[in-house]
């Protein structure tokens, strides 16, 4: 959602929460904020983490020296494509755990990437969401071509995700104004016509750090879009027809950090001084991130003991959070029956590819 992407996995459940305090400078624009990062060294290596340590990769995990982060990924045939912001790369990865190829490198130029947040595949193209700008290449990584993002009704704006459709391709965008918090899904279609297909804001004067986490996910019934700290997001058609919602309350809600408290009282005095009325959070939301796989909806939640490190949730017959058996990792994205998990290394990143199995 931020420069570093953290809805999607930066590593790190304190920079999302610091993202929440950036998103309401974004609306204000009051003041810049350091996100939290802890650093610490990895000493764990089971699913359950000790209080106070974060989790090791487990020894099948690849090392992959040539990639330096990753952002986001999307799997298509088989291959998984990893988005590299900091190496402003896309790598190609199979579901054995092969580097199949790179594309793309840091640049101004046509194809070249400068900050690139979110990946989608439509169709046989790889897209890229790089600022104001969609990158567009083939399955092999040449460039086809390159064009604006279109924001619809929105002045004053930026796209923070994609989420490809039957229909066209879904943008997210933070759509800011000067006393509000507002998000819009906006659809592109084939023929570059955009609609807007939903949008949630803020009421005037209000900035709701609630909503500074919006999502969007893939549901086996077309998509999902709403507010991780709200009990449900809503649940819509390819088309933009509502088809009711789909709930995460029986997802624990851990405390907010106590390195956050102060940030969050700053933010309220400078609310008052602005003559703003800010919404804090209590809890933090019960998840960072949504995807469809296995035919059903699964949850990225951060791990009580170690609130940096996730473990991948679905709800479970009795209505209980169901952990799949996979090894908490520093992120994870995944679609079909795949996973893809990740962890940082000073030599690289440490990656492994998994079949998801609920038995």
């Amino acid at each position: 959602m931020h420069p570093e992407a953290p809805r999607k996995g930066l590593g790190t459940w304190l920079t999302v929460v610091g993202a929440f305090a950036a998103a309401v400078i974004l609306v204000w624009g009051i003041f810049e904020m350091t996100r939290a990062r802890t650093d610490a060294r990895p000493t764990a290596t089971d699913t359950e983490v000790p209080a106070g340590t974060l989790t090791a990769a487990p020894p099948e995990a690849r090392l992959y020296r040539a990639v330096f982060s990753v952002s986001d990924a999307v799997l298509h045939r088989g291959v998984w494509f990893v988005l590299d912001r900091r190496g402003a790369q896309v790598h190609r990865i199979s579901e054995s755990g092969s580097l199949l190829g790179s594309f793309g490198r840091k640049g101004e130029g046509p194809g070249e990437l400068r900050g690139p947040a979110a990946i989608a595949l439509h169709r046989d193209t790889v897209v890229v969401l790089d600022g104001g700008d969609l990158h567009l290449y083939d399955l092999d990584g040449d460039h086809l071509e390159d064009r604006r993002v279109r924001l619809g009704g929105c002045a004053n704006g930026s796209a923070r995700d994609l989420l490809s459709q039957p229909t066209g391709l879904l943008l997210l965008v933070d759509c800011r104004a000067s006393d509000r918090t507002a998000w819009s899904v906006i659809l592109e279609n084939s023929k570059g016509a955009s609609q807007t297909m939903v949008v949630r804001a803020s009421d005037p004067g209000v900035v709701d750090v609630t909503m500074a986490n919006a999502v969007l996910g893939a549901h086996p019934r077309g998509f999902v879009f709403g507010l991780a700290g709200n009990d449900c997001l809503d649940l819509f058609s390819p088309q933009g027809e509502e088809l009711g919602e789909v709930c995460h309350d029986w997802i624990e809600r851990l405390p907010i950090p106590e390195a956050l408290g102060g940030r969050m009282a700053s933010l309220q005095a400078r609310a008052r001084q602005s003559g703003l009325r800010l919404i804090e959070l209590d809890r933090l939301p019960p998840f960072i991130q949504v995807f469809s796989a296995g035919g059903e909806l699964a949850y990225q939640v951060p791990v009580p003991e170690a609130i940096e490190t996730f473990r991948l949730v679905t709800r479970g017959p009795a209505g209980e959070a169901l952990a799949f058996p996979l090894p908490v990792a520093d992120g994870m994205f995944a679609a079909d029956d795949s996973v893809l998990l990740w962890w940082e290394d000073i030599a690289g990143m440490r990656i492994a590819v998994r079949k998801l199995d609920r038995s």
